[in-house]
């Protein structure tokens, strides 16, 4: 059997899930359905405050939110994949390094 297509990969496959679940709460928090025509810098920005919620305690939510720096560099990374990949299909095009504020992974350090 030959190597699957990149977009197969299990990690992503989790990322995904991990996403779709993020965006779901998302959606539930704000009480609103977010659409294609929806996607702007302000609601990139409203997920990222969205993320430092603590819903460990709260009902009615997938993940448990506060999110740290690196889940939330993946999630936003999926999203951004998402987006560039519907570019490419021709679906929609959206400027995503307007988008996107960078965020750097922070590195852990390793104790012995």
């Amino acid at each position: 059997m030959g190597k699957k297509p990149p977009f197969y990969k299990s990690n992503f496959t989790k990322n995904y899930q991990s996403f779709k679940n993020f965006l779901s709460d998302f959606q539930t928090y704000k009480k609103s359905k977010y659409f294609l025509f929806n996607v702007d810098e302000d609601l990139i920005n409203e997920m990222i405050k969205f993320s430092q919620i603590d819903l460990r305690k709260v009902e009615g939510y997938i993940s448990k939110g506060h999110l740290q720096i690196n889940t939330l560099k993946k999630r936003l990374d999926v999203c951004k994949e998402f987006l560039i990949w519907m570019g490419d299909k021709k679906i929609a095009t959206f400027n995503v390094h307007a988008l996107f504020p960078k965020i750097e992974k922070t590195k852990k350090e390793i104790i012995f």
